[in-house]
């Protein structure tokens, strides 16, 4: 039987045109495999954090023994690098060559305006690299960066600064208010989940075991089946999980809230293993080593032992400037970290001593950054830079510092070490404070030299001590100090009377250019001082005399970083002196008749406490005390700014209930440490949302959306700054105080002297930078709306007057001053 050949050819054709539809239809119907960058997971670093699962940990050589810039490029995200190419964003997704810092190609749509954007880090796939714009899309390009080989509109997205990931079957991305989850291969969204109301997604997710892992602002955590969207399990927390990203390892995912705690989760069961308190609020997303975990948080970056759940004893931290948040990760034996600081740091692991330090400088905070093929890409204020070893220099020098400009900051050996301690800490005292001098008045030039010369006279480490605190002093920065080392520890102060001290039993306030008895008590009572009472003199020299003298005399010791910080300081602390001395007074009492009196010193305080005469009956604790005033407004003095602020405004803002108006008293606030948009959301309407300048998202169980009057004064410092700055500069509330705020706000840096006695912390910038015009808190303060002073009269009666004039302002509010409007929100 004859039958008709074949043409193999041709068959051969049409069986790989099936394959390649029914491989097309399996990845619309179930997605598509897309094979991760081919070189492996210890050569390279494809997404943010170096994988899905976040764990950063490499087993690799640190090879970096003397820094030195290879290159760098402008401000970028956080990049992703595969081989000899880095991927980062910013104006338009780069390639960048690792070797030259060349850019080969970038990326941008035609039609992209000036604001465009690519935040976040780009994930580096086999033949593709997807990352997402600030238009609302997730685009994946080639590796060339030539053409767009498909593009995802997904909602939200363009206002999020969070990472994604891959793990070759799905791409996911949060935008805020909900996860996705997309296709690599087709760019098709597979499916999208979005928490319960009010509540946001403030953090990078992970995929590890199968899942999308990630937490919300209202202390949920979720684990969500990457292949249908469906919640596996959850864990619910007492706390918001935001801002720090989970870490998966070891079938455990560690992840900081915004209570402090860092907690490990099972990974199978979604049960809490452990939860351990920092004593901090903000967190580092955690790094990764064998059995352990490293945490940045306040000033250190600490060791935690995973299977315990406890600070590793053995390890005393590496210690640092305030706020070590980017991600701590060890490579070798050296820990590399950032910080808001303006530095990475360098430390050898075992030994916990620093080795080296890249300095970029004031305001220019590091961020994270990867170890790849023995560069480090650091990514900064000032952009993204390249370190690389420097073969020229076979040892490490002591005290190294690379600077952004690839200047050298290095001690002498020549020099005594007070001497070579003084001039190290003008060079980098001038480097990181500089921006603070034209505002504060000081001439650095001058202070160094006088500096250097009295470092020549001292004799001892007590003198140098003193030395140090005076050179503090003339930087005019409230947060200043000195700070002994392990070696310096037993240094004491010079010797001084050993006598306690104490106040008189008065204070004093300015109005006008008179000053009066602002509070009267004690011994000062008992001598006829009463409030309202005029001063004329202070042990015989006119008032104003006395009080320059003694400003002058406190602030060769002691640094003010305004003008009004320091009186306020001369008029409550600055009365102190020791016990059983004497101070004579000249005053003028209410009927206008001149009064000379003298006053012995007890036991009485100088440290303010706030208002002149605090309303009845109020409740709660020294922190936070809250009631009624006479015509019924609710009434909450803060005194300091504790973790828990938030949960303590609940418990005032239920008791008040929905009063008609509320006064929020700073005066004397000294700071502390605590979540702003979670105390803010306590006097936002439930479910509603305000954004004049910043964003702010109702929170707490009895938000409140009534009328508001803020008092401040100089004494309201720090945190306390903050705190009661964002209701007049985000539009909330009508501020009112006898003067700016302290202007004590600042981002701080420790600089650690050659030779190991001390450390000299100070600020490099400015807390809250939109603040008075973009000039920030620091040397300048929170300026109120209205500046009212005491009036005598009020004093005399025991009536605060500012108080009063905050109830006034209830009765008839200056809506036309404050953008918020309660009537607005349904209140």
């Amino acid at each position: 039987m004859a039958h008709r050949g074949i043409d193999l050819t041709r068959w051969h054709s049409l069986i790989s045109c099936a394959a390649i539809v029914i491989w097309l239809l399996a990845a619309i119907l179930v997605g598509t495999d897309i094979r991760a960058a081919p070189a492996g997971k210890d050569k390279d670093w494809p997404q943010y954090r170096g994988g899905p699962d976040h764990d950063n940990y490499r087993k690799i050589k640190n090879k970096i023994r003397v820094p030195k810039v290879l290159w760098r490029i402008g401000r970028a995200s956080v990049p992703a690098a595969v081989g000899d190419d880095v991927y980062a964003g910013g104006n338009a997704l780069h390639r960048v060559d690792l070797k030259t810092g060349a850019i080969e190609a970038a990326w941008r749509p035609e039609t992209a305006g000036e604001k465009f954007r690519v935040p976040g880090t780009p994930v580096v796939l086999e033949d593709r690299v997807i990352a997402y714009a600030s238009d609302a899309k997730v685009r994946a390009l080639d590796r060339g960066l030539t053409e767009v080989l498909w593009s995802a509109a997904v909602d939200g997205i363009g206002d999020t600064h969070y990472s994604g990931c891959c793990d070759g079957k799905v791409y996911l991305l949060s935008s805020g208010s909900q996860v996705t989850a997309l296709d690599p291969g087709s760019g098709a969204i597979r499916w999208t989940f979005t928490p319960g109301s009010n509540e946001l997604i403030r953090m990078s997710p992970a995929l590890a075991g199968g899942k999308a892992l990630f937490g919300s602002t209202k202390g949920i955590f979720y684990a969500i089946d990457v292949k249908n969207g469906r919640q596996v399990w959850t864990y619910e927390g007492e706390r918001a999980f935001a801002y720090s990203d989970p870490v998966v390892s070891s079938g455990k995912i560690f992840v900081g809230d915004r209570g402090g705690f860092i907690n490990a989760i099972d990974l199978k069961k979604g049960t809490l293993l452990w939860s351990l308190e920092s004593g901090a609020t903000g967190l580092s997303t955690p790094g990764v080593l064998p059995g352990k975990i490293l945490v940045g948080f306040h000033k250190v970056v600490a060791t935690i032992d995973v299977k315990k759940g406890r600070f590793d004893q053995s390890k005393k931290g590496f210690r640092t400037g305030y706020n070590p948040f980017g991600s701590p990760t060890l490579v070798g034996s050296t820990l590399f970290f950032g910080n808001l600081d303006g530095h990475l740091y360098a430390f050898d692991y075992k030994s916990e001593r620093l080795e080296w330090a890249f300095e970029v400088g004031a305001e220019q905070q590091v961020g994270d950054f990867i170890y790849h093929r023995d560069v480090l890409i650091v990514t900064t204020g000032e952009g993204i830079f390249a370190l690389g070893n420097d073969r020229k220099k076979k040892k490490l020098p002591k005290h190294f510092i690379l600077t952004s400009e690839a200047e050298e900051l290095l001690a002498s050996d020549k020099e005594n070490i007070y001497t070579n301690d003084v001039r190290y800490a003008l060079k980098r005292i001038e480097r990181n404070c500089s921006r603070f001098f034209e505002l504060k008045g000081i001439d650095w030039k001058k202070v160094s030299r006088t500096f250097l010369e009295e470092a020549g006279e001292v004799k001892n480490d007590s003198e140098h001590l003193v030395l140090l605190v005076r050179l503090l002093a003339r930087l005019r920065d409230g947060h200043a100090a000195v700070r002994p080392l392990e070696k310096g520890k037993d240094v004491k102060w010079p010797e001084e009377s050993k006598k306690p001290r104490a106040g008189p039993g008065l204070f004093l306030c300015r109005v006008g250019k008179k000053i009066y008895v602002k509070n009267s008590w004690a011994t000062a009572a008992s001598a006829g001082i009463e409030p309202g009472m005029e001063v004329l003199a202070m042990d015989g020299s006119p008032i104003d005399a006395w009080l320059e003298a003694k400003i002058e005399e406190i602030s060769d010791t002691k640094s003010f970083s305004t003008d009004q910080q320091a009186l306020f300081f001369a008029c409550h602390w600055g009365l102190a002196a020791e016990q059983g001395s004497r101070l004579e007074m000249n005053v003028i009492d209410s009927g206008g008749k001149k009064k000379k009196t003298k006053i012995s010193y007890a036991n009485a305080s100088v440290i303010p406490v706030g208002p002149v005469v605090f309303p009845d009956k109020l409740k709660g604790t020294r922190e936070l005390r809250y009631g009624r005033t006479g015509s019924d407004y609710g009434y909450i003095h803060l005194r300091k700014c504790p973790g828990n602020l938030p949960e303590l405004t609940d418990e005032a803002l239920a008791a008040l209930g929905k009063v008609p108006g509320l006064i929020l008293d700073f005066r004397s606030n000294g700071g502390g440490g605590f979540d702003h948009g979670a105390f803010m959301g306590r006097f936002i309407p439930e479910g509603r949302t305000i954004s004049f300048t910043g964003k702010y998202e109702s929170a707490g169980p009895n938000p409140y959306g009534g009328p508001i009057v803020v008092i401040v004064d100089a004494g309201t410092r720090s945190a306390g700054e903050t705190a009661a700055g964002i209701f007049k500069e985000d539009g909330r509330a009508y501020m009112i105080g006898e003067s700016p705020t302290a202007g004590m706000s600042s981002q701080k840096t420790t600089i650690e002297l050659p030779s190991g006695l001390f450390a000299l912390y100070v600020s490099v910038a400015s807390n809250k930078g939109r603040f008075n015009g973009r000039r920030g808190i620091e040397g300048i303060g929170v300026i109120p709306h209205e500046i009212v002073e005491y009036d005598p009269a009020d004093l005399a009666q025991g009536v605060d007057t500012l108080v009063r004039k905050a109830e006034e302002l209830l009765v008839k509010f200056p809506q036309d001053q404050v953008p918020y409007d309660p009537a607005q929100y349904g209140w």
